[in-house]
């Protein structure tokens, strides 16, 4: 539903709010629900109490009705805070704030999910040590938090406590925040990476820092793509995969421990569907529902 009525013993009068998430995805058959809201019609004395988009448990509810978490790119994880995309194309951030990753404008830790400021349309959102990026449905992107080595994109190395567009970006099927750089996996096939190149993780053939994206280097069958700590990796339409970055441990899947300015072929991968990297590993999800990976053990 769009909306719940229901009764509060600290308030007078019935209230109707309006659901903008909820922390429970399993129809488990539990009769309580924790659910993000926003209260319509507050008196001074119930907004002091209760504050604005709060959490509150409402008893005898079927989760399945609710639905209002995106099911696409739900939820990133980085160091030490996470974003979840709204069903109404906004997002949520909770957890460290130090560098303004969270995008609330603020500098202050949250425990609790907060709004990102200014932020619509979103399809998709990637959580980095210290950044936070979303890919929006115009195909743009903008991200927040730390930018010190241009991981915001915005052709500066200011930190960002809100979202800002990211330059020359406007054909974006998906993104990935690694720790601090940050790519993304174009309509046309290609790929652009911007932030550290320490080890050549941007794919440019450099190891220059970039505040805003360029193109990887020879991609140009690209499906999803996977920014890791030092190293990046793509899968590509042909079910292929290739990396490039730091190959400390082997993460590269190339068969030696050197690093790659370029994307390299990741050896004996022929059917990928998806990659995903680690810190200092990799893995690819196979069409036969297995899985391989390669670095670090």
């Amino acid at each position: 539903p769009d909306n719940l009525t229901f009764s509060n013993n600290n308030w007078n009068i019935e209230k109707t709010v309006s659901l903008i998430g909820m922390d429970d995805n399993a129809s488990d058959g539990n009769t309580s629900t924790r659910i993000l809201v926003e209260v319509d019609n507050l008196s001074s004395s119930d907004t002091n109490f209760h504050g604005i988009n709060q959490s509150l448990m409402v008893t005898n509810f079927d989760n399945d009705t609710v639905g209002n978490y995106n099911t696409d790119n739900t939820l990133s994880a980085g160091d030490n805070h996470n974003c979840a995309t709204l069903d109404n194309g906004s997002v949520m951030c909770w957890g460290s704030n130090s560098d303004g990753q969270i995008g609330d404008g603020t500098t202050t830790d949250r425990l609790a999910p907060v709004m990102v400021t200014d932020l619509t349309n979103v399809k998709s959102v990637g959580v980095g040590a210290g950044h936070s990026c979303a890919a929006l449905d115009n195909g743009s992107v903008m991200c927040w938090g730390s930018n010190s080595n241009g991981q915001i994109g915005d052709g500066t190395t200011t930190d960002r406590l809100t979202p800002v567009i990211v330059a020359g970006l406007t054909n974006v099927k998906s993104i990935s925040t690694g720790t601090s750089h940050s790519c993304a996996a174009l309509d046309n096939g290609s790929a652009k990476c911007w932030g550290s190149n320490n080890s050549g993780r941007l794919g440019d053939g450099t190891s220059i820092d970039r505040s805003i994206p360029v193109i990887v280097a020879g991609l140009t069958n690209v499906k999803s793509i996977s920014a890791g700590q030092k190293h990046t990796c793509t899968a590509l339409d042909n079910s292929s995969a290739m990396c490039w970055g730091s190959n400390s441990n082997g993460r590269l899947g190339d068969g030696t421990s050197s690093n790659r300015l370029m994307p390299v072929m990741v050896t004996g991968i022929t059917n990928a569907k998806s990659v995903n990297v680690g810190a200092s590993h990799s893995c690819a999800a196979l069409d036969n529902g297995s899985a391989k990976c390669w670095g670090s053990n």
